[in-house]
């Protein structure tokens, strides 16, 4: 698995597959400074990265996140995303960082510079969900 930190840029985004998608927080910060944070990260994800994907399913640890992720088929995606499958992560990034520091008065980077995409397959995905699954409901066992 690659470093949390560094955008594979061998595994571009193609429609249909599935992903893993990891980062943390700028310096090993905490993301989630309370526990309302959480479902609002979930919401803007699914507000702006929903649009191309589906979440199959999550791990969010106060300072950083894990998403497994299936990008819909070229059909199902928006037009304007169809040659910049990033931009809706951009999008959601920049949305959570901006509330996040106006929120907390902050300022900054909320984020380490770029997130970490690995695509993965069916089993490897089955895998993770149980993981992440398993791990949502035993949160002491949480490291990252």
């Amino acid at each position: 698995m690659n470093p949390p930190n560094l955008v594979v840029k061998s595994d571009p985004f193609l429609p249909g597959n599935l992903y893993l998608i990891r980062n943390t927080g700028n310096n090993f910060e905490d993301i989630f400074i309370e526990d309302r944070n959480y479902p609002y990260f979930l919401d803007l994800f699914h507000r702006h990265v929903g649009q191309i994907a589906y979440l199959l399913s999550f791990r969010l640890f106060r300072n950083g996140f894990e998403l497994l992720i299936e990008l819909k088929n070229i059909s199902d995606i928006p037009e304007k995303y169809r040659q910049k499958l990033y931009l809706p992560f951009s999008n959601f990034f920049n949305a959570y960082t901006k509330s996040i520091n106006k929120a907390y008065g902050r300022s900054g980077s909320l984020f380490r510079e770029h997130f970490s995409r690995t695509k993965v397959n069916r089993i490897q995905a089955a895998n993770l969900k149980t993981g992440m699954e398993y791990n949502a409901f035993h949160p002491k066992n949480l490291s990252f």
